[in-house]
């Protein structure tokens, strides 16, 4: 019944991915199809902006906010804005359900069953957040792609790309953390607690380091400084970064292997 647990993770997950690149696509062609508009009022919008105090601007804003420019629109309203919101709710929510929502369920201990060990139940799971993150990335990646050259905006492919996969980076570490959590824990509550609740104290963390000079130090130990803050389209990707991405990611999946292998499961 169970040739392989990666594989049926994948299955089982496959109607909701495709409601999420359903999903995705709509609000990528609704942004880009909005922008004619929204460029034909950008000097009265970038006036405005102008007059906020420089450091809320770059906190929240990014400091080259300009909404007549195409990349700085996609900037402010997707990888600064909705992006970190619908990937975090994405990745988390998978994240905590991965292990937490099978023994809630109560259909762990059949799978533990077989022959296969805690440890292959994990790598096996977290692969499934990985595939699940990447098809998330890329689903987001190809639709702005088609949304800016249908809308005329003339955004490097490269440039969204690596948006894309920073977006994506960010997604996975913090799904991460939930899947850690809710593996030591066996609760998905706990995972979505941890995932959202840490997702949330970090982006205050660099968001306000920004706007307070006494604590500015503060935000090198934020994910959402290494992701570019308010303008990762604009920023790109550098390699430091990305290292610092896959350290963490890599770390809490050693903490999972530890803490799924030294517990007791719930019956």
């Amino acid at each position: 019944m169970l040739s392989s647990i990666f594989a049926k993770g994948i299955r089982d997950q496959r109607r909701s991915l495709l409601a999420w690149v359903v999903g995705i696509a709509a609000y990528v062609a609704l942004l880009c199809a909005v922008y004619p508009a929204v460029q034909k009022s950008a000097g009265s919008l970038n006036q405005y902006l102008q007059n906020l105090p420089s450091a809320f601007r770059n906190a929240f804003l990014g400091g080259s906010v300009d909404f007549s420019s195409p990349a700085g629109f996609i900037d402010t309203e997707l990888f600064s804005f909705m992006g970190p919101i619908l990937i975090l709710v994405f990745a988390v929510g998978f994240g905590a359900r991965a292990v937490a929502g099978e023994e809630e369920a109560g259909t762990l201990d059949m799978v533990l069953a077989y022959p296969v060990s805690r440890r292959s139940v994990i790598l096996q799971k977290f692969a499934v957040l990985i595939v699940m993150v990447i098809a998330f990335t890329l689903a987001l990646f190809v639709s702005m792609v088609i949304g800016t050259q249908a809308a005329g905006m003339g955004v490097a492919t490269g440039r969204l790309l690596q948006a894309s996969v920073l977006l994506g980076l960010l997604g996975l570490l913090f799904g991460s953390v939930a899947f850690v959590a809710a593996a030591a824990s066996g609760r998905r509550v706990v995972g979505i607690s941890a995932g959202g609740g840490l997702a949330w104290v970090f982006y205050l963390m660099n968001a306000l380091g920004q706007l307070v000079h006494s604590i500015h130090g503060v935000r090198v130990a934020s994910p959402f400084y290494y992701y570019g803050g308010a303008a990762p389209l604009v920023r790109g990707l550098d390699a430091a970064n990305v290292a610092v991405f896959l350290v963490a990611t890599v770390l809490a999946l050693a903490a999972a292997l530890v803490a799924f292998q030294r517990r007791d499961l719930q019956s």
